[in-house]
C-alpha cells in the first residue's frame, strides 16, 4: 500500500481536523498573527501512531507558511 494511501485511511475518520483551517488576525497596531491546530497536535489529540514523520514533515510546512504570510 502507498504510504499516502495508508496515511488517508488512518486520518480517515478524523477528517474534520485532517484538512487544515487558519485563522489570521490583525491587531489595531498592525501586528497579523496566523493560528492553526499543529498537526502533531492533532496526532496526538487523536493518538495516531506510526505517522510522526508525515506529521512532523507537514508541520514545518506550515510553520514556514505561517510565517512568510504574516512577514513584511
Amino acid at each position: 500500500m502507498p504510504k499516502s494511501l495508508h496515511v488517508e485511511i488512518k486520518f480517515r475518520k478524523y477528517q474534520l481536523d485532517y484538512y487544515t483551517k487558519a485563522l489570521i488576525m490583525e491587531d489595531e497596531k498592525g501586528v497579523v498573527t496566523l493560528s492553526y491546530n499543529d498537526p502533531k497536535y492533532i496526532g496526538k489529540r487523536h493518538s495516531i501512531k506510526g505517522c510522526d514523520k508525515v506529521l512532523t514533515k507537514i508541520s514545518g510546512i506550515l510553520s514556514k507558511f505561517a510565517k512568510g504570510a504574516t512577514s513584511k
